[in-house]
């Protein structure tokens, strides 16, 4: 990398900026091009060269970080934002993914972590902090149970079909008792046999039997 990167930093803490330009001081790779305790300070003072990072905390005064992120991309689609936050919480991190921020990390992140990032981020990459990859991986995890959940879920009209069927009722039973055509029924044991990843009805029952949809003993 021949040229240092820019970095422009936005908090409202004077002691992290303080703390922030001190640790990049004595490093030739990082120069600190502008810093601003608001998002309306930052705009007010941005000016070419452009950097190529800014550092950004995303609660402070006035305009809220979100707003600062979309207007930027919006100006500076080419300049890359990582937010470094205090704390974090699932909502702050969605705002944040959705928003397409380039890097997510925690205030207490050590130099190396903070300069991994940087460096990262520059090159075009993404870089999120290891304890909010693992709450975003368990958010994915979780929608993805419930999805499951959700696809294994049989409607009313569907358990009432199942039960027909688990009593032993051709379709065209089935569509007699429920006052509905053989094709709908058709179509019922289709979406069910997909639902449940069934290949034949006796797989359906078996399910049925499982989850108490069917009694047995009836």
């Amino acid at each position: 990398m021949s040229e240092a990167i820019k970095v422009y930093i936005v908090d409202d803490h004077d002691i992290v900026r303080d703390g922030l330009k001190a640790m990049f001081i004595l490093d030739d790779k990082i120069e600190i091009c502008g810093e601003a305790g608001s998002g309306d300070e930052f705009f007010a003072s941005l000016a070419e060269p452009l950097p190529d990072i800014v550092l950004l905390d995303l609660s402070m005064p006035g305009m809220p970080g979100t707003v600062l992120i979309t207007k930027l991309k919006s100006l500076h689609p080419q300049i890359k934002i990582i937010v470094l936050t205090g704390s974090f919480n699932k909502e702050s991190i969605r705002d944040c993914i959705d928003l397409d921020v380039d890097g997510f990390l925690l205030k207490n992140s050590n130099k190396e972590i903070l300069f991994e990032a940087l460096h990262a981020v520059y090159l075009g990459k993404q870089f999120y902090d290891y304890n909010i990859s693992q709450t975003i991986v368990n958010e994915y995890l979780k929608i993805k149970k419930k999805q499951r959940k959700n696809e294994n879920e049989l409607s009313t009209r569907e358990e009432e079909v199942v039960k027909w069927l688990a009593k032993g009722l051709s379709h065209k039973e089935i569509s007699e008792k429920l006052f509905i055509s053989k094709r709908t029924v058709d179509t019922h044991v289709t979406h069910i046999m997909d639902k449940l990843n069934c290949s034949s009805k006796a797989e359906i029952i078996f399910f049925a039997i499982k989850k108490g949809i069917v009694d047995i003993y009836q």
